[in-house]
């Protein structure tokens, strides 16, 4: 008798759950823990939101959310974010989980050098370098450029012979990523001319014009402070066989 009652004090009770509206809610979706790139958004939209339904008759549902952020990880970049979603109804029926969201940095800083840059040797031999990393530019979505590590290399103070010099610039960031790029520093000799563009040879047909607008001149500079560079040239014509 008394397993009885109880069965029926638990159908009465079902039934008045229905008959009253009260209702349970379904999650049909809900989003993944994942890992993002420090700089990438930590939207929902990026990151992933549920999707739940109710038999509640008094309306549609409600979904929100709330983040605790903590630092984890050997770089002080790394961070967890611990999204708890909470999803009601009309019904006052609620329910919540959390969603883990790890924000790691394996990306070097983007950085780019300048372009070929122009030396004059005062003794046409060497010349001693300046610092270019002022030139380059260098970002980094989660450290600031203060607290970069910036090198060049050679480094500034450094003697280079005179001609083509490649220079190094690193950049490293608080996580310990690198990034790296070069140019080309030309080194020329101040005492006189310096030859830094030959016009290439060719071959053309009988007729062709001999004009040097169309078959290239040469290009110099020059340490003459009162003067410029002019050009002339001589042609040594030779029969063929």
């Amino acid at each position: 008798m008394k397993a009885t009652f109880s069965y029926i004090l638990t159908v009465f009770f079902l039934m008045f759950i229905s008959l009253s509206g009260i209702a349970g809610i379904t999650i049909t979706s809900s989003p993944a823990d994942t890992t993002i790139n420090c700089g990438e958004s930590e939207s929902f939209l990026n990151t992933g939101q549920p999707v739940a339904i109710t038999d509640c008759s008094s309306g549609g549902i409600t979904i929100t959310y709330t983040d605790v952020k903590v630092q984890s990880g050997a770089c002080i970049i790394d961070s967890v974010i611990t999204r708890t979603w909470e999803v009601t109804d009309a019904c006052a029926n609620s329910v919540t989980f959390d969603q883990v969201i790890t924000i790691i940095d394996t990306a070097g800083p983007a950085l780019s050098c300048p372009t070929t840059q122009v030396l004059h040797s005062s003794d046409g031999i060497d010349e001693i370098i300046g610092d270019y990393i002022p030139l380059a530019t260098i970002t980094d979505p989660c450290t600031d450029y203060t607290d970069l590590t910036i090198v060049q290399s050679p480094a500034s103070g450094t003697n280079l012979p005179m001609g083509s010099n490649t220079i190094n610039i690193q950049a490293t960031d608080l996580c310990g990523n690198v990034s790296d790029c070069d140019f080309i520093l030309e080194i020329y000799d101040t005492s006189g001319l310096y030859m830094i563009h030959y016009p290439n040879d060719t071959i053309v047909a009988c007729d062709h014009s001999l004009d040097t607008a169309l078959l290239g001149t040469g290009f110099g500079i020059s340490t003459c402070p009162v003067s410029t560079v002019s050009y002339a040239y001589v042609d040594d014509v030779a029969s063929g066989e």
